[in-house]
């Protein structure tokens, strides 16, 4: 069984993984910034009011995802802006889990690999909208079980 508590070392790379995954999202935000910038052709004062009044990080591709169906045409739209648009969809959904998902320790480490840490990213278990439904962690983890409170 893992001490949880005495075994920083184990989990350690986790929590290092985390604070680069946090910090690199800066990278993406800015390019998101810089186009929705370049698309109003305004001041920076402007557009860096506008942007960076919306907090959520989905609202923010939204707004670029419909400035840029208005300034390009269907080719671009098609050919290049829909696949990087679901691209960084996917990394909005990613950035989400690693900012609000808890930690938490993983007690039978019999199916994990002798490499991984002993903790996992999990839905928040007091959201009673969360993906901690019983069918939901049934099919996706198998052993895994939500805790009863």
């Amino acid at each position: 069984m893992v001490e949880k508590h005495t075994n920083g070392d184990l989990i350690a790379p986790f929590y290092r993984a985390l604070g680069l995954a946090t910090s690199r999202w800066q990278h993406v935000e800015a390019a998101i910034f810089v186009l929705f910038h370049a698309l109003l052709n305004t001041e920076n004062q402007y557009s860096s009011a506008v942007f960076f009044h919306i907090k959520s990080a989905d609202s923010k591709l939204q707004l670029l995802d419909r400035l840029c169906r208005v300034h390009f045409g269907k080719t671009i739209i098609d050919n290049e802006w829909k696949r990087l648009c679901g691209d960084v969809k996917n990394a909005v959904e990613s950035r989400n889990k690693i900012a609000h998902y808890e930690t938490n320790y993983i007690l039978n480490v019999d199916w994990l690999d002798p490499d991984n840490p002993p903790v996992a990213l999990t839905p928040p278990h007091l959201d009673a909208k969360s993906a901690w439904s019983e069918p939901t962690v049934r099919r996706c983890h198998g052993r895994l079980r939500p805790i009863s409170l």
